[in-house]
């Protein structure tokens, strides 16, 4: 019988691991860029090759939290330049954060976006959480 103890022990402290580590994932799930335009993550697809003259989005995913969170994006050009900021609050119910930057607001619209691959860096609260990657052809 201690043998049978042992092991229902052994199982019951791995169930709580298990859940533990489930609750404490962090506030910041996900990112993936996507085309479209749109205000929402259903208005959008997920895409990482966009057209010169298409929004560049960015699709943020978070966790449950019992407050709310600061979310920024930095989209930075082929040549390494700082393209755009962009800063949002989520409130604690926010599970999806969507940031684009649209072709129509870019100053010059003769050229459209450089072609070459892009960067946009995802930060959470301050902190660098993840860095996407994306091409303009």
């Amino acid at each position: 019988m201690p043998t049978n103890s042992l092991y229902r022990f052994s199982l019951f402290l791995l169930l709580c691991i298990f859940l533990l580590s489930a609750c404490s994932g962090g506030v910041y799930d996900r990112a993936y860029t996507a085309s479209g335009d749109g205000q929402s993550e259903d208005e959008l697809s997920a895409d990482e090759q966009f057209a010169p003259d298409d929004d560049l989005n960015v699709v943020i995913k978070l966790n449950r939290r019992d407050d709310s969170a600061h979310v920024m994006t930095r989209f930075i050009d082929p040549n390494g330049e700082l393209l755009q900021e962009i800063e949002a609050d989520a409130a604690e119910n926010v599970g999806t954060v969507v940031m684009g930057v649209d072709f129509e607001a870019k100053a010059d619209q003769v050229n459209l976006w450089t072609a070459g691959r892009y960067t946009v860096e995802v930060l959470l609260d301050g902190e660098k959480v993840d860095t996407l990657f994306f091409r303009v052809d």
